[in-house]
């Protein structure tokens, strides 16, 4: 081997070996940050995740050339970060910033007849507001990065007087026929507040094909409405996914639960990059304006391996 190829291999195993990636993000100080790095593998049980990471600069290794070359971090109240970055064989600096909450249009449809649900006296409407208020703060405990618009003109619609609405709600049935007949607010988040759903007061209901729109009986909760938006973001019941039985009855997608109140960091990842979630989703003309379309937004089908998803399963933050 000559000495001038021997020197420019010895460099070349220098940078590759001693090459420092780090990732910057856009944080406040103290906060606790959560890093994925896909791109070391293609091999999603071997990514590389730093988790509690306070510091706005995040040492993560030597990335190296790969199939994947994506970053994700999720942070306290705030939506989650992403990069996707070909990493090269030096030490690369990739900025990362935290989008704001998304703070979502809503609008309250209250279709039920007047009795049980009268029409919309002070009491009621005080009533209703609480429980959006709950669901709010069901996901800003579970660090969900959106909410319900709830300082808005127009939130609540008393539908209570119009006869035609009475007779199409008055106890709604399963299916898409009534969401069709009712769609409203193209460009928001649709409650309707009815009396009943397959004859229970306090049971909900979602279309897949209307990504914006959820029923809810009247004496559907805080976590119930939270539930239904979840649906609404792409997110299954959590019987769909074995990983998730351990949270029991206390993750917000069980299907039959009076006790939710939280989510997996997998599932907030799918609230954001879901295709499928009211926040990408532009197939339908029933959601022609998503409110915070993600260009990299995918499937997250197990067999798709150039846009993998978190874990269903991965958990960071204590459970209140």
């Amino acid at each position: 081997m000559s000495p001038c190829f021997r020197a420019i291999l010895t460099a070349a195993l220098a940078v590759t070996v001693f090459a420092q990636d780090q990732v910057v993000l856009s944080n406040i100080s103290g906060d606790a940050n959560h890093l994925f790095v896909w791109g070391l593998f293609s091999d999603l049980s071997k990514h590389k995740k730093f988790l509690n990471e306070t510091a706005s600069t995040v040492a993560i290794g030597d990335v190296k050339l790969a199939i994947v070359n994506e970053v994700v971090s999720l942070t306290q109240g705030r939506r989650p970060a992403y990069k996707k970055h070909l990493w090269s064989l030096g030490a690369d600096t990739v900025a990362m910033n935290f989008p704001d909450v998304l703070n979502l249009k809503t609008r309250v449809w209250v279709l039920c007849p007047d009795d049980p649900c009268g029409s919309l006296l002070p009491g009621f409407s005080d009533g209703l507001l609480e429980k959006l208020t709950a669901a709010n703060t069901l996901f800003a405990e579970q660090n969900a990065g959106i909410r319900l618009d709830l300082a808005a003109a127009g939130l609540i619609s008393d539908q209570t007087g119009n006869a035609a609405k009475k007779a199409a709600y008055a106890d709604f049935v399963s299916g898409c026929g009534g969401i069709s007949s009712g769609m409203k607010d193209k460009d928001a988040l649709n409650l309707y507040i009815v009396r009943s759903v397959d004859g229970q007061p306090n049971r909900g209901k979602t279309c897949a094909s209307y990504p914006n729109v959820a029923v809810v009986g009247y004496l559907g909760g805080g976590g119930l409405i939270a539930h239904e938006i979840g649906h609404n973001l792409g997110l299954w019941h959590s019987a769909f996914h074995t990983e998730l039985d351990g949270m029991g009855l206390r993750n917000l997608m069980h299907s039959d639960s009076s006790t939710r109140c939280c989510l997996s960091e997998g599932e907030v990842f799918r609230i954001h990059f879901l295709k499928k979630s009211f926040l990408n989703n532009n197939g339908s003309v029933n959601n022609s304006n998503p409110p915070a379309k993600r260009n990299e937004a995918r499937s997250c089908h197990p067999t798709d391996l150039t846009k993998p998803c978190l874990k269903i399963d991965e958990r960071i933050w204590t459970e209140p």
